[in-house]
């Protein structure tokens, strides 16, 4: 399920809830810098595929 985009400002906290796919990204003009921490009862990261620049950019 897609998740909508929520545009965030430097010193936001976001939590994600193990299972929630999601991603982190800059916009084409600002970069983004961003610290996680998982506990390790948890689980490992699981990594997605990489966005391509077409849908970065929203080309078709």
């Amino acid at each position: 399920m897609s998740q909508p985009t929520k545009n965030q400002k430097k010193g936001d906290v976001i939590n994600c809830m193990p299972g929630i796919e999601h991603w982190h990204g800059a916009t084409p003009k600002t970069g983004v810098t961003y610290i996680a921490t998982s506990p390790a009862a948890k689980g490992k990261t699981i990594w997605l595929k990489k966005v391509s620049d077409d849908e970065y950019y929203g080309k078709k």
